[in-house]
């Protein structure tokens, strides 16, 4: 595991060594493809982890890493598969289901973060129907990024998690949530917000962001604001609407 500079998390979790594909226009600047392309090229790590960087074969489970959060003791806010997406369609069946053991034999909370969420949905209704109960500790999370993909929380309001968020991060455009808070009632648990990072990040007017704090204040679901473009500028954790954002999702018992 690594400590991470993720602002709603203590460390980052990758057991599969992997190159993930961009699927939509979120990936544009994709950073795990820029990490994958360097690991890939690092003669210091074994041929095979450089090859799934690559692309080359399949993701790669290195089983050195698979038990690492079973090391810790000390309860932790874990971000599974950052580097990647756990939810690819060259990630083994039998590879997700050890990592889900993981999570249930653990004292933390793990999120997952896909764009694939039919795929999640499909993986974790299969899951229930072996009679497995989901985590209790995984919180499972859709990006979207814009309107075109509003569809993916449809899929991830099918999955019976303990929490469900949504990521909109990067935020390319302004995002209207109320469809699904009138209609489904809260069936979203937490909302975090970003802008685009790095030297080519697409910017999003600052009154698009506090529009959506607004709409999930006025639904009563907790916002994360992780950083947002102010005066032309990257600022972490700001103040909008004269505040600061970071909270936290209620876990349901």
């Amino acid at each position: 595991m690594n400590r991470t500079d993720i602002e709603y998390l203590d460390f980052t979790w990758s057991p599969l060594a992997m190159l993930c594909d961009p699927i939509s226009v979120g990936c544009q600047n994709c950073w795990h493809r820029r990490r994958a392309k360097m690991l890939a090229n690092n003669p210091t790590i074994p041929r095979k982890h450089q090859k799934a960087y690559a692309g080359k074969i399949s993701p790669l489970l290195i089983e050195s890493r698979l038990e690492q959060p079973l090391k810790r003791k000390k309860p932790s806010i874990i971000g599974v598969q950052f580097m990647g997406d756990l939810f690819h369609k060259r990630v083994a069946l039998c590879d997700i289901d050890e990592v889900f053991e993981v999570i249930a034999q653990s004292v933390h909370t793990f999120l997952i973060l896909t764009k694939r969420v039919n795929t999640m949905a499909h993986y974790c209704n299969t899951y229930t129907q072996r009679e497995i109960h989901l985590p209790d500790n995984l919180w499972v999370g859709a990006s979207v990024e814009n309107p075109d993909n509003l569809w993916r929380i449809d899929e991830l309001l099918k999955i019976p998690a303990a929490v469900r968020f949504i990521s909109v991060e990067p935020m390319l455009a302004p995002i209207e949530f109320d469809q699904f808070w009138s209609a489904l009632g809260v069936g979203i648990d937490w909302v975090v917000i970003g802008c685009e990072s790095g030297p080519r990040r697409r910017s999003i007017p600052i009154k698009h962001i506090e529009a959506l704090v607004v709409q999930c204040n006025d639904a009563g679901v907790p916002v994360f604001v992780k950083q947002a473009e102010i005066d032309g500028k990257l600022v972490k954790m700001p103040k909008i609407l004269g505040r600061t954002w970071a909270q936290f999702p209620e876990v349901k018992k």
